[in-house]
């Protein structure tokens, strides 16, 4: 910047600039940091939740677009109904010796015409 040819007005231009990109990336990162502690919670909770389902569903490319608890068994793992964005429905158990949760095995897809 050559200072001998800053006049006051791009002096305060700079500085607008300046304090407004340091808000949009002071916003960026907090954003940030506020989405990796939801999904660490959600990894953490007591219970599983629909936000950890779609989070142990991630690694094998499957978007829920609605998540049903099924009862309980014998076995005291939590049983889920899962509906994705293209239709398919998959069962998945999610281990009760959690938090963190982690799936039972691999999401099974059901054969199904649909949803009773």
């Amino acid at each position: 910047m050559d200072i001998e040819k800053l006049t006051h007005r791009n002096y305060r231009m700079n500085v607008l600039v300046a304090v407004i990109l340091s808000g949009v990336v002071v916003t960026a990162a907090s954003l940030l940091g506020r989405g990796v502690l939801q999904i660490k919670g959600a990894l953490l909770t007591d219970k599983p939740t629909d936000l950890t389902v779609a989070i142990l569903l991630e690694p094998y490319d499957l978007v829920p677009r609605d998540v049903y608890e099924l009862p309980k068994r014998e076995d005291k793992n939590f049983h889920y109904s899962v509906e994705t964005q293209s239709g398919a429905i998959y069962f998945l158990t999610i281990d009760k010796n959690g938090p963190p949760w982690k799936l039972k095995s691999k999401p099974e897809k059901l054969h199904a015409s649909g949803r009773l």
